[in-house]
């Protein structure tokens, strides 16, 4: 049996991987691969994170928390800004203490808000981690640099120590402006610091050309690319994109034989961008459609391209807009 699993993850591999960067592990209690996006540091990283944000804010998010682990994510999306660490701490626990599964078998990123007069970084993860209920989290992201605009190296230095206490086992940021990016990473290269292992940002199609210059930087430092947000052109906004994801669409379904929806081929886009993927729905049978695009074959080149200048046309944002806002 053991065998006969390894074989499959192997054949999987050789499917999936692209440029060494994405890898695929079986779980056989899972309805689906998972994708792996390994960082800088190779640290690896469930592509597919359940994000407990957007609907659930303020909200309990247990029952949701324990759908999409059973469901098969592997990967939790949580922040201060929430308001709702507590349940998806109690959704964790219970799902794990269900299963007989290891902590390290959910990958549990959650993001530093804000810090009273005071506090420190570590004050408010170890209050964020006694909400978990865990010891340490995977990944601790700034959630946005607004309120810390000329202090944000002062605050990463003191992520950098939570980093080396193992409180977080990699740290990165959210929500960064080119300006931001450039203060923080000015501020590293004086210092000595470490680059942010992963950036996550409002990302799809219609932010693409916005994003172009934050890619840029993406690259040359080794940063890699998280997106939330990336299912609206298909749940907020209509527009030049949709005829190519339902074009794109049916082409997969012709050459697969199975029903593939315009959201998938926005997951399949993201892959293509080597991105982590921060998505949600209280539906169990959305999230398993979600999981299945990564049984799907990867976007041929020319649809990857046709996706990026249908686009262009637009630019739309949906959450954070102090992202097209000037810093100051």
């Amino acid at each position: 049996m053991m065998q006969s699993t390894t074989r499959l993850e192997i054949n999987i591999k050789a499917i999936y991987t692209r440029s060494g960067e994405l890898s695929v592990v079986w779980y056989p209690s899972s309805p689906t691969v998972v994708m792996i996006r390994t960082l800088r540091s190779d640290v690896k990283v469930p592509v597919f994170a359940f994000g407990s944000g957007t609907a659930l804010y303020g909200r309990d998010a247990t029952s949701q928390v324990v759908q999409a682990l059973q469901t098969g994510f592997k990967h939790l999306d949580a922040a201060q800004f929430y308001s709702n660490e507590k349940s998806v701490g109690e959704g964790l626990a219970i799902y794990l203490s269900s299963t007989s599964q290891d902590r390290s078998s959910v990958f549990v990123t959650t993001k530093f808000g804000k810090k009273d007069p005071g506090q420190t970084a570590k004050d408010v993860l170890k209050t964020e981690l006694a909400n978990l209920k865990l010891d340490y989290v995977d990944l601790y992201l700034i959630h946005t640099p607004v309120a810390f605009e000329g202090k944000l190296g002062t605050l990463w230095k003191e992520f950098e120590e939570l980093k080396k206490e193992g409180l977080a086992k990699e740290i990165g940021i959210s929500n960064f402006r080119v300006g931001d990016l450039e203060e923080l990473l000015g501020s590293i290269e004086s210092n000595g610091g470490e680059v942010p292992a992963i950036h996550q940002i409002e990302f799809h199609p219609y932010l693409l050309k916005y994003n172009l210059p934050i890619l840029e930087i993406h690259k040359k430092y080794g940063i890699t690319l998280a997106s939330y947000g990336g299912q609206t052109p298909v749940t907020k906004k209509d527009g030049p994109v949709t005829a190519e994801l339902q074009r794109i669409a049916g082409t997969l379904e012709t050459e697969t034989g199975k029903k593939v929806t315009p959201g998938q081929v926005l997951l399949k886009w993201l892959d293509a961008k080597e991105a982590i993927i921060v998505t949600t729905s209280s539906k169990k049978a959305r999230l398993e459609e979600y999981l299945a695009a990564a049984d799907l074959p990867v976007l041929a080149p020319e649809d990857v391209k046709a996706i990026d200048a249908a686009g262009m046309k637009q630019h739309f944002r949906g959450f954070m807009h102090h992202m097209d806002r000037p810093r100051g």
